[in-house]
């Protein structure tokens, strides 16, 4: 849930995410405890990755506005 929030996403975005092999994660189930639920461990600095990853530059969404030739646009 922690990372989740960091990245401003629901959890189960990050799930897939770490399906996709989009977010490396540490997976963990337990041994001898039953009704015990798996552990999933993500590294700060992976989130930190992920989040420089999808980072958008200046004049990177250009192509979503393109130039109109509309002079009284």
């Amino acid at each position: 849930p922690e990372a989740a929030g960091l990245l401003n996403l629901q959890l189960h975005t990050v799930h897939h995410m770490i399906d996709r092999g989009e977010l490396a994660a540490e997976v963990t189930y337990p041994t001898g405890r039953p009704r015990t639920r798996r552990r999933i461990r993500i590294r700060r600095q992976e989130v930190n990755a992920c989040i420089e990853r999808s980072r958008v530059k200046p004049g990177d969404l250009r192509h979503l506005h393109p130039e109109t030739s509309d002079p009284y646009r």
